[in-house]
């Protein structure tokens, strides 16, 4: 019998089920193998049925040859390994080099890598070896060797927590020791039986470990050894390096828990003392920057080893691997202060490393300036001030043509949490000294943002006005300078109280140009009791005015006006008109709020408590001016928006009737303009909520006669448009209700629609009247006068009214709202698009606007709309699904059927779509909502076409509703087929609350996403600090399937790198 020919797809529970099991078979490794790849397990199986037939006189040589062909194939086999695909070319190289056949002949191969050519004919040399050295450089990139194929597997395996680069290597010697002794043994047969099935249960343990690693019983078995080496007894020492050796957590585990000096001469004899691992690039982008797991170690020894830990960090102190220069500045903390100089020469490279974390070294560095100025090295902790908080350039971009704040080298918030940390140390020791280099910086800082104006008398008038008014209270600090400035004012007023100090520190910030600094130092002076400081602030105020009586304007982030609403409410309305027609912005003076469209907007708020003021300043004799008309019509409709009632709307439209009457409705411009456009808005915004209802002929007509006359307004332009509408679909809309002629045509439709809400009974509304209405929107349908795509948006935004208010109408100029003409596709696009994004959907409608939803849809399909954008996605999937999952669309409706063709993003938001649904609602709508999106499901099944991303999404199904038995099971079958599950965050706090009532069912959902989703996947998911807690209840409550479950996911996370659960398997 062929045992190679058997095809092992299942392990028996026990050995004895299946007789045709060699006796000696491993079955955890059989289980391994044939999880990875059947042949695998028939590689193994095979070499033992070939080692237990004793009539075989040549069974050791073929059993050594059938183990090593699975060390050949486990690259290209294993499930994890990171094999490559046989790229094109091979073939075509080979065919390039055959037609030099005149010299084929004449190649030898020295070894496997280079050929040596001798031919005779020097043309064909030259063909010859040009195309072959193309092949051969082809095959060795492609095709590699096996020592390479072996690290390959290796890095496959242990991608994301590799074992440090010296224990990978000796990995790689043991694989290779392995296979070099099976081939020797499958050339020559020569070993002893005995020998044979040692080297066979030695390396079935070996494959164990690095294809499976038991974790659990590892971690145990450490833990005893290490024990007994710390007593004494080092009978287990190599049992134990084997065991550190073998794979990351173990090696953690270990130097998590050794404590004992008697280590060091062990470690430094198995060469694991003092390797740090490099920074080294990440498949998907970036770098994967692993900790210096022996400093844990060696952190706790310290104090009782200091020569021994030095002479290993100066050994590795040149390390860019931040995380571990993180744990070397963590060490620091436990060494004598007079020996970490080494470190501190260091700190400014360290800081500007290429991968320098911002929020990771600087802290602890932090924490080494306070460790040395406390214990007396104040010289030593002023050199890692410098090198921490240095002010740098900002790089060259378009943001820092206007706006060159100096960058730090940490962000900006945590440069001033840093300047907390360390300076009340530092002021504390040495004020004088620490002011100095803090003036330093903030000179630095000022000269990089070049705000600086003219000099006077010695004085650079610097801004600091503007950006810091107050130096006492108005503090910002949202950049660096603004930051110090805050810094020194305050540790120097709360901590220095000498005078002979305080004099110091006066002369050295004085010694600058910038104003601020003198502004800081008269401040500091503000309470001086002696006659010598008050002569020295006189001098300052003498100089650049007193910082304390100056009228600035800035307050934190908002503008105070020059005349607020509270002055307003002092004036009569003549007054305010004289004060305003009069006003001076005084624009040579420094700071904001003295425009006049800054007062115009006190004027606007003061009106909309005051609307009953507005006519008063209307029909004045003294007449306002034309630029602060657009703020009273604002104050107007704000009024309105808020609800006011008091407003006169007859006299307003009387004036509104006027005002436009005499002014430029079809090309106005400036003020004119802007006054047209808050007239119509404040009136609208009275249609809108009914404070002027529309129930006789002439408010009609008055209120007609105004937008209509405005609809032919220039505003907006094809080259308004083209300006203002590429970035985003939407703006089209916005350009609409932004300019004059969109707002006008919109405002028609809303006395249409104050018409219907204000005449239920009987519309005092002639229908001819309304007619002519409709008459006047049918002519913006005429691209010719209308070619604007914002004023057609007016259209599909108000379509379920209009088609509620005159279906015939509608039925009439749908091809007109969306013309199907390829020749005015973009106008399709935009009305569609409109459509979908700014109205809801409803049943009546719906059939209307079908078959133009599905010829949309079609058209992106069909890439005839490029580029749909998430809110357009959402927005199609969202119109079609309110409808099936209220029963008036089925799997039959042909932009349901549409959606099925659709590019991914769709189908993607479907599955959102239900996932939303279901988490936001409850009772019998999410029990509906759930039957629709199994029915979608099963639909989707049944195409036997569902995509990875599809898949993906079904983690927000989980999320929104983890106790459905349905959603769980097609859950765990969607975790086999995207490793990049969506939601797994959330569904961590769902497998929390669904362990409490069955631990079982959540200790398989758990075990099976930690078994298949990606570690970068997973990382979001185990920020949930309860999953520990949830996995120790199991450990210590659950059933034997619960615990074997918990065990096992305890063992992959902990391979995978994330050694926190370590503890769990400890207690």
């Amino acid at each position: 019998m062929d045992v190679m020919a058997k095809k092992t797809t299942a392990v028996p529970n026990e050995p004895n089920d299946d007789q045709s099991l060699p006796q000696k078979v491993n079955l955890i490794l059989l289980r391994i193998l044939n999880d990875a790849a059947p042949e695998l397990g028939d590689y193994y199986l095979g070499a033992l049925h070939t080692l237990a037939n004793t009539s075989n006189p040549d069974r050791i040589a073929q059993s050594a040859h059938s183990l090593r062909e699975l060390i050949q194939q486990l690259p290209r086999r294993h499930k994890k390994a990171a094999t490559k695909v046989t790229p094109p070319g091979l073939l075509s190289g080979a065919s390039n080099i055959y037609k030099t056949r005149d010299v084929w002949n004449s190649l030898t191969i020295d070894d496997f890598n280079t050929p040596t050519v001798r031919p005779t004919d020097v043309q064909a040399e030259t063909k010859y070896y040009r195309e072959s050295k193309k092949l051969w450089e082809f095959i060795n990139k492609y095709y590699p060797t096996n020592e390479e194929e072996r690290l390959r597997m290796e890095a496959g395996i242990r991608k994301d927590t590799p074992l440090p680069p010296k224990l990978q290597k000796m990995r790689m010697q043991e694989w290779s020791r392995y296979y070099a002794k099976f081939a020797d043994i499958s050339h020559h047969g020569s070993t002893p039986t005995d020998d044979f099935d040692q080297l066979v249960e030695s390396f079935e343990d070996f494959l164990i470990r690095e294809l499976d690693p038991q974790t659990t019983k590892d971690f145990a078995e450490v833990a005893k050894l290490i024990k007994e080496i710390e007593q004494g007894d080092q009978k287990n020492l190599e049992k134990l390096m084997k065991l550190v050796r073998s794979n990351r957590p173990n090696y953690d585990h270990f130097f998590n828990n050794i404590s004992a000096s008697v280590w060091l001469e062990i470690l430094e004899a198995n060469k694991l003392l003092d390797h740090i691992d490099e920074p080294y690039p990440a498949e998907e982008g970036g770098f994967y920057i692993l900790p210096w797991v022996p400093a844990n170690y060696y952190q706790k020894i310290a104090r009782e080893k200091p020569d021994k830990i030095i002479k290993i960090l100066k050994a590795v102190i040149g390390t860019e691997n931040v995380r571990a220069q993180d744990q070397i500045l963590e060490i620091a903390k436990e060494l004598p202060s007079d020996s970490l100089g080494f470190i501190v020469a260091q700190l400014s490279k360290w800081l500007k490393g290429r991968y320098a974390n911002r929020g990771l070294v600087p802290f602890r560095v932090g924490d080494l300036i306070v460790y040395l100025c406390e214990s007396g090295y104040f010289e030593q902790s002023m050199i890692a001030f410098k090198a921490l908080f240095e002010l740098l350039e900002p790089e060259d971009n378009e943001r820092s043509k206007y706006f060159r704040h100096p960058d730090t080298l940490t962000s900006d918030s945590s440069y001033k949490t840093l300047l907390q940390q360390v300076l009340p140390s530092l002021m504390k020791v040495n004020p004088t000294e620490t002011v100095k280099e803090l003036s330093i910086l903030l000179n630095d800082g000022l000269t990089i943002e070049r705000e600086s104006g003219k000099e006077i008398d010695g004085i650079i008038y610097d801004g600091s006005t503007i950006w810091r008014p107050d130096i006492k209270t108005k503090q910002y600090d949202h950049e660096p300078c603004d930051i110090l400035v805050t810094v020194i004012y305050k540790y120097v007023h709360e901590i220095v109280s000498s005078e002979e100090e305080l004099e110091q520190i006066v002369i050295e910030l004085r010694k600058y140009k910038f104003e601020v600094f003198h502004r800081i130092a008269a401040t500091l002076l503000d309470d001086a009791k002696s006659e010598k400081l008050k002569a020295i602030r006189k001098e300052i105020v003498d100089k650049i005015g007193d910082p304390s009586k100056k009228d600035f304007i800035v307050r934190e982030s908002n503008v105070i006006p020059a005349i607020t609403v509270d002055d307003l409410k002092e004036l009569s309305v003549k007054q305010i008109i004289e004060k305003f027609n009069s006003w001076d912005p005084k624009e040579e003076l420094p700071g904001f709020g003295r425009s006049k469209s800054d007062i115009g907007f006190e004027l606007n708020k003061y009106l909309a408590d005051k609307p009953d003021d507005a006519l008063t300043f209307l029909k004045s004799e003294l007449p306002i001016n034309d630029e602060y008309l657009s703020h009273i019509f604002r104050g107007i409709r704000q009024a309105s928006d808020n609800k006011k009632i008091n407003i006169k709307w007859e006299e307003f439209i009387k004036y509104a009737q006027k005002y436009i009457s005499s002014a430029n409705v079809r090309s106005s411009t400036g003020n004119e303009r802007q006054n047209l456009f808050d007239l119509i808005n404040s009136i609208d915004s009275g249609i809108n909520h009914d404070h002027i209802k529309i129930q006789d002929v002439k408010t009609f007509e008055d209120l007609v006669a105004i937008f209509s006359s405005l609809t032919d307004h220039v505003e907006p332009s094809l080259e308004d448009e083209d300006k203002y509408t590429k970035s985003s679909r939407s703006e089209a809309v916005t350009l609409a209700i932004n300019t004059v002629r969109g707002e006008a045509v919109g405002a028609l439709i809303d006395i249409l629609k104050n018409i219907s809400r204000n005449n239920k009974e009987a519309s005092a509304i002639p229908k001819e009247k309304k007619d002519a209405v409709y008459a006047k929107l049918k002519e913006k349908l005429d691209i010719k006068k209308e070619p604007t795509l914002a004023v057609r948006t007016v259209f599909s935004r108000e379509l379920p009214f209009l088609a509620y208010d005159n279906p015939e109408w509608v039925a009439q100029n749908l091809e007109l709202i969306f013309p199907l003409d390829e020749s005015k596709a973009k106008y399709f696009e935009n009305a569609m698009e409109t459509f979908i994004t700014f109205t809801k959907v409803f049943p009546e409608v719906f059939p209307v606007i079908n078959p133009y939803l599905v010829e949309y849809m079609d058209r992106i399909k069909k890439d005839e709309i490029k580029n749909p954008d998430e809110n357009t996605v959402n927005h199609v999937v969202g119109q079609i699904l309110l409808m099936h999952i209220d029963n008036f669309v089925d799997f039959e409706n042909p932009a349901m059927k549409k959606l099925f063709e659709m590019p991914d993003a769709f189908l993607e938001e479907v599955m959102d779509f239900f996932g939303r649904g279901i988490k936001q609602t409850d009772g019998d709508r999410q029990k509906l909502i759930i039957h629709k999106a199994k029915k979608y499901w099963e639909q989707r099944l049944a195409s036997k076409n569902v995509k990875e991303s599809e898949y993906a999404k079904f983690g927000w199904w989980m999320r929104a509703n983890a106790t459905d038995d349905w959603i769980i099971k097609h859950f765990i079958d969607a975790l086999s087929h995207s490793a990049k599950m969506d939601a797994l965050y959330f569904v961590a706090d769902e497998l929390i609350v669904l362990a409490e009532t069955d631990q079982s069912k959540a200790s398989k959902i758990f075990l099976e996403v930690v078994t298949t989703q990606d570690k970068d996947n997973l990382n979001h998911m185990l920020y949930t600090p309860e999953l520990s807690t949830m996995l120790k209840e199991m450990l210590a409550n659950g059933g034997t399937e619960t615990k074997k479950n918990a065990t096992r996911t305890i063992d992959k996370l902990c391979d995978m790198g994330y050694y926190n659960y370590q503890e769990l398997i400890s207690s």
